[in-house]
């Protein structure tokens, strides 16, 4: 689950660069997640609702990366919460409206 939330939030990344530079560059690299370890977890309470902190890293895989740039890791901070399904979970995304600095959660669900 830990990797399908890490390709979740490069893939969004991926979408707001193409979004963003499309007149600049005609093309983005997509990219996948590989290698995914989890340095450690915890139990913590976003917006009164129990979540999981979740840090490690991941390396990349595809466009034209080279052997190099595979190799290196890159860290991760995610946040996730189970659903009211067994196999359910959902990433958690701060969401920064309105007059106080406390974010809203977004909730992602994930496959």
């Amino acid at each position: 689950m830990v990797e399908t939330a890490v390709a979740q939030k490069l893939l969004q990344t991926q979408e707001l660069l193409r979004s963003q530079l499309a007149h600049e560059i005609t093309a983005i690299q997509s990219f996948e997640v590989g290698r995914v370890k989890v340095s450690s977890k915890r139990k913590v309470t976003l917006g009164n609702q129990p979540a999981f902190e979740v840090e490690g890293t991941y390396t990349l895989k595809g466009g034209n990366l080279s052997r190099i740039q595979r190799q290196q890791s890159r860290p991760f901070d995610i946040y996730l919460q189970r659903g009211a399904e067994q196999d359910q979970w959902f990433l958690l995304e701060p969401n920064f409206t309105g007059t106080t600095n406390l974010p809203a959660w977004r909730a992602i669900s994930l496959p």
